[in-house]
Order: structure tokens, then C-alpha cells, then sequence
């Protein structure tokens, strides 16, 4: 595998990150046997209750993005402490219109921070000087940008990459420090479906996806657009990392994460919510969804839900050296620091879901284990091992499993299997 880091996870200058080699180097890492908890995470002081779309992390600290053309910066020890204060930097955006802002990127030396939103608005921030530098868009973008990728370090052969709500895809190329933007050719992979999310894993070589189902992928720059997949997806893409020509993860609507090994795709649930955002780097990641989850990864199957001190949607992250910061509903953001001791009491519980076949009904029932669910101590365990019966089937699985089967193989694991939900008529609490 040839692996480049995920744009969202590349490692910043001064030992900042945003992503890549941030989301291993920097300790994101699955610990204590891949459980973690929510005091891991804690809530900072922001000076809003608007939603807040997007993060990313500079040289000096991290940012956030959101409605009304707001626009944050993390204080009290910059992006490698934990527990700090945010205050702002824009109230009504570069323009003063107070349009939403719903993307943001940082280049590569994290000297600028890219943002986007409403109406076409685009700006960038220059960390060393404090300025706001408004950039004028292409004339055929009537609509908004939903999506923005950073490549290239400031002024020197800098790549901006944009997507709209309209399907479109724009590529702005600044050569200099003091440069405009200059805009090439437009660009509509698909058909003309929302492209929410964009991500590069080099100058020139990205991913998009769009709500159609559809993810596309170039080699030159957004110059031509070839499909990739993803057949029947039956979910709408949200966000993705791309981190190699073979390796991608795209997440979605209801828990789907999708993960690309360069031929095939191969589809996850791992929760309930919806997952907006995600970061990788080699088999490390993080990705964050709705009702306040944060998701950890540590292999292709492996993904753990972690519970946080909020119950809010979470649709934007970022990740430091030191540091990671979620952003969402209400002006929440929540963070968390390197390093910091997990709790296995606190995990939320392994999602199940049963299968019967009489009648055909699914059930999901969340269960802290199969030894719980066998001895009834779980609310709705009864429920399920009368219903599934001795046939029942595990399925997708579960934040940790994915697809592989945590109870062996062959006759051992069916035996083991309808053991664990209870056994249909061998339940004690049906047996008539």
C-alpha cells in the first residue's frame, strides 16, 4: 500500500496536526482493549449557541466554523491542552452578510485556514497576521460550498478544492503569497447530487461523495472524475478520508461507514445516528455522529462508540498532536486530550442485531454482553430470545466486530451463537 495520510489528518507545522499521521502519532489510538469513555472528552466554553459545521486545525490553534458566518479560535494554551476557552474571530463572516459557514480546511504548513459556506463565501485567515482575506468566486456558483479541501503550504503552489450543494466541483490554485485564486475549469463528477465532502491525500490525487451514493476519484487536480462506487449503497455519504489509492472510508446516514481496499467496498454499522465527519491514518481514526458519539477505529472491522458529555450532534472534527476537538449543535464543542485514562464502565454497550425468521421481524437490542443478554440483565434480552428463536442470526455487528463473528466459526460458533441470544426455546424465562 502505497499510503499518503488523510488531508484532514496531516501533520501540521510546529507539531500541530490535522489529521493523518496525527490521528496514530498523536495517540488516538484504541486503548484498554479498545474501550474508552466519556470522560475523555470534555466540554469547552464557547461565546455562541450557533451550530457549528466544521474544524481545523492551524499552526498557532484549532477552529471552528458555523452558522451566521461565525468563526472560532481556541484559546488558553493553543491546540496542545486540554479543557480551553474559545473566543471569536468573526461574528458575521468575511463579508458581514452573516452567512453560514459550512467547511474548513488548513493548508499544509497550517500557516492558513480555509473556510467556505452560504452565497459562494470564501475566505481564508492568515494565522501569523490575524488578516481575513476574502476571496471572489467563480460566476457560475450560485449556490453554496459544502465541501473544502486544503493541499500545498501558503502562498506556494496552494490547492483549494470546493464542492457545492449543485454537484459542482471548483479547483482555485494560489501561486504566491499575495495571489488571487485562480479558478479552473468547472468541474460535475456526478449528477448533480450534494457533494458534502471532499478529501485529498496528495497535491493532486482526492475523493469526493456525493448524496446519490456515488464517490468519484481523480488523479490531476480535479481535471477529469472517474466512479468508484458504491453500488446499492442505500445511504446517503456524509464525509470521508481519503488516506491511499487503496484505502478510503466513507460515513453516512444511519452508522454506515464504508471502507475502499482499492477493488471492493465493504459496508459497517456501527451506531444509530448519523456520522458526519471522519479522520484516519494507517488503522487509527476518528469519526463523529449524532446524540454526541464520537467513533474510534483500530482496524477495518474495528470501530468502538464512545459516549461524550453531550448529547448533541456532532458534525465537525479535528484532530492535533495533542489534542482533538469535536464541533455541533448549539456552539458545542467538545475535546479531548492525549493520553488521557480510559473507563471501561462508562463504554456504551456492543450494538446487536437479531434476526428471526418467525415472524420476519428485526429487533436491534443493545446488550453489555452476550453473558448479559443470556441471563436476562439486559431490558429487552427477554424479548429477543423469545422471538428470535433457535434460528436467530447475528448481524452486523457491532462497533468492535464488524462483520467478522466474535463467537468462532463452523458448529462451534451456531452452538455459541444461540447460546448467547438466549436460544429460543431453551430460554428460561420461555420455556413453556
Amino acid at each position: 500500500m502505497s499510503e499518503k495520510l488523510s488531508r484532514r489528518s496531516l501533520l501540521k507545522a510546529g507539531g500541530v496536526a490535522l489529521g493523518g499521521g496525527a490521528v496514530a502519532a498523536a495517540g488516538w489510538t484504541v486503548t484498554n482493549g479498545g474501550r474508552a469513555s466519556a470522560s475523555q472528552w470534555q466540554v469547552a466554553q464557547t461565546p455562541t449557541n450557533v451550530t457549528l459545521n466544521a474544524a481545523a486545525v492551524s499552526a498557532a490553534s484549532p477552529f471552528a466554523v458555523g452558522g451566521g458566518g461565525t468563526v472560532l479560535q481556541r484559546e488558553s494554551g493553543g491546540s496542545d491542552s486540554g479543557s480551553g476557552s474559545w473566543s471569536h474571530v468573526l461574528r458575521q463572516g468575511p463579508t458581514g452578510n452573516g452567512k453560514d459557514l459550512l467547511a474548513a480546511d488548513a493548508t499544509d504548513d497550517g500557516k492558513r485556514v480555509w473556510f467556505g459556506g452560504d452565497a459562494g463565501v470564501l475566505a481564508a485567515y492568515d494565522v501569523s497576521t490575524g488578516k481575513i482575506h476574502h476571496h471572489s468566486t467563480p460566476s457560475q456558483v450560485k449556490s453554496k460550498w459544502t465541501g473544502i479541501a486544503v493541499r500545498g503550504t501558503s502562498g506556494e503552489n496552494e490547492h483549494v478544492y470546493l464542492t457545492t450543494d449543485s454537484g459542482q466541483q471548483f479547483t482555485g490554485v494560489r501561486a504566491s503569497p499575495g495571489g488571487e485564486l485562480q479558478w479552473r475549469e468547472l468541474k460535475k463528477p456526478g449528477s448533480g447530487a450534494t457533494i458534502p465532502s471532499t478529501d485529498f491525500r496528495a497535491l493532486t490525487d482526492g475523493r469526493l461523495a456525493d448524496t446519490n451514493g456515488k464517490v468519484f476519484d481523480t488523479r490531476d487536480a480535479g481535471a477529469t472524475w472517474d466512479a468508484i462506487g458504491i453500488e446499492d449503497a442505500g445511504a446517503d455519504y456524509l464525509g470521508m478520508a481519503d488516506v491511499a489509492t487503496d484505502d478510503c472510508t466513507v460515513v453516512g446516514e444511519q452508522g454506515t461507514i464504508y471502507h475502499y481496499d482499492g477493488k471492493n467496498w465493504r459496508r459497517f454499522t456501527v451506531c444509530d445516528p448519523d456520522v458526519y465527519g471522519v479522520q484516519r491514518s494507517g488503522d487509527a481514526g476518528l469519526a463523529v455522529a449524532g446524540s454526541g458519539l464520537v467513533l474510534q477505529r483500530s482496524g477495518v472491522e474495528k470501530w468502538r462508540t464512545v459516549d461524550t458529555p453531550t448529547e448533541k450532534d456532532l458534525y465537525g472534527l479535528a484532530v492535533g498532536s495533542k489534542l482533538a476537538v469535536a464541533v455541533g449543535d448549539g456552539g458545542t464543542v467538545v475535546e479531548r486530550r492525549r493520553g488521557a485514562t480510559a473507563s471501561p464502565a462508562t463504554t456504551r454497550p456492543v450494538s446487536f442485531a437479531v434476526w428471526c425468521r418467525r415472524p420476519r421481524r428485526r429487533f436491534r437490542r443493545r446488550v453489555a454482553s452476550a453473558t448479559a443478554h443470556r441471563r436476562g440483565r439486559w431490558p429487552g434480552a427477554h424479548t429477543a430470545c423469545r422471538r428470535a428463536g433457535p434460528r436467530a442470526t447475528r448481524r452486523s455487528e457491532s462497533t468492535g466486530g464488524g462483520g467478522a463473528s466474535a463467537f468462532g466459526s463452523g458448529s462451534r460458533r451456531r452452538a455459541r451463537r444461540r447460546r448467547a441470544t438466549g436460544g429460543g426455546r431453551d430460554c428460561p424465562r420461555t420455556r413453556r
